[in-house]
């Protein structure tokens, strides 16, 4: 039986958008990303 909750008209549920940032970046920035010398 179809699930009476979904109807068949309706799309398809869209996979989770990922973060444009990846949060690793931002907890701790990685060696091989150019940062500017400390002043």
């Amino acid at each position: 039986m179809v699930c009476p909750q979904i109807p068949a008209s309706a799309p398809p549920p869209l996979p989770p958008i990922p973060p444009l940032i990846p949060p690793v970046n931002v907890l701790s920035p990685s060696p091989a990303t150019p940062q500017p010398p400390p002043k």
